[in-house]
């Protein structure tokens, strides 16, 4: 039977296995992803935090928090008045708050761009997020 190959092997690319997610064939490097953040519970994690309105609260008040520390320690400095917040603590403040916004919000993000990445689709969501990955790589978290 020559029509309908695919028997478990590869065709090129990156590589299938006739393990199917729906109506297709997972890649090599999907079932490897599996595989990790199966026994990493990622997936879990990624799968509790994505969608919830609490976490999204959540982040939008560390958010706000970040936001007001760091806005408030550069107008004082502007201004050349005493701030609200001390300078060392509003900066511990800003980072602390700023990375949990994304552990919690970022967390299912980065896992669908794993598998975004992992079968080859790199599309505006990967870009974006790569993009935020750079702003913390410079120093810039709170820009991301």
């Amino acid at each position: 039977n020559s029509i309908g190959c695919c028997h478990g092997h590869s065709h090129g690319g990156i590589g299938t296995l006739a393990i199917e997610d729906g109506n297709r064939v997972k890649n090599t490097l999907e079932v490897l992803l599996d595989i990790v953040l199966t026994k990493s519970k990622l997936n879990v994690v990624a799968g509790y935090l994505r969608g919830r309105g609490s976490v999204t609260v959540l982040s939008w008040c560390l958010l706000a928090m970040a936001g007001f520390c760091h806005v408030s320690t550069s107008i004082c400095a502007m201004l050349n008045v005493a701030s609200i917040v001390p300078s060392a603590t509003a900066s511990w403040l800003s980072t602390s708050a700023t990375a949990l916004v994304y552990l919690f919000a970022g967390t299912p993000e980065f896992v669908d761009v794993l598998y975004e990445v992992a079968r080859g689709n790199i599309n505006v969501h990967v870009l974006t997020t790569l993009a935020v990955f750079g702003t913390v790589l410079l120093g810039c978290a709170f820009e991301g």
